[in-house]
């Protein structure tokens, strides 16, 4: 691919990776009241935030977000590496 094939590809991904939206990093389990998101935090420690039923789909929705999100930049880092190689004197 050309180093312009290349750019476009970065800048078309990182406009997807702008739209993304609110994110929220775990797994959505049932808790005794309503739901729970837990995720290793810092110091790869568990951390637990509580989701109401109200607010579920919504949660689901930015936790969703989160592994795009992830996605688009573990894509953006291999078109950066393509770029990279294909930019060497």
């Amino acid at each position: 691919m050309t180093e312009n094939g290349i750019s476009k590809k970065i800048a078309s991904t990182l406009a997807s990776l702008s739209q993304t939206g609110p994110v929220l990093k775990g797994t959505i389990s049932k808790a005794r009241t309503g739901h729970q998101i837990t995720w290793k935090g810092e110091g790869n420690k568990t951390k637990i935030l509580y989701v109401p039923d109200t607010r579920l789909e919504e949660a689901r929705e930015m936790v969703e977000a989160y592994k795009k999100a992830k996605e688009l930049l573990e894509r953006l880092a291999q078109l950066n590496a393509e770029l990279y190689k294909a930019t060497a004197p």
